[in-house]
């Protein structure tokens, strides 16, 4: 199942990538933000064993990718923020 998880995340990354080619002269900014993991209900239906392994590393909040949301979208308007990486600092690579 990594597998089709990880082609979906390139999947939204391929596409971003394209919109923001085919809308840059737009105005249209578009940013893609990839979280590690977040405490959220999903995050318990995870069935990557590895995953939910208890390492004693903190996850992130959802509160911890809003701020990275609010970031990207409160640059000028010169300004592109084409993605954002955030995880946990202790989380496995």
């Amino acid at each position: 199942m990594l597998g089709i998880y990880s082609g979906s995340k390139f999947f939204v990354e391929a596409v971003s990538q394209a919109l923001r080619s085919e809308t840059a002269s737009s105005g249209l900014r578009v940013t893609c933000i990839q979280p590690g993991n977040v405490e959220t209900p999903l995050l318990a239906t995870s069935t990557d064993k590895d995953a939910l392994k208890p390492s004693g590393a903190k996850v992130l909040e959802p509160a911890d990718v809003a701020r990275a949301v609010v970031y990207a979208v409160t640059q000028p308007d010169w300004c592109a923020v084409n993605e954002i990486l955030v995880e946990p600092r202790q989380e496995p690579a």
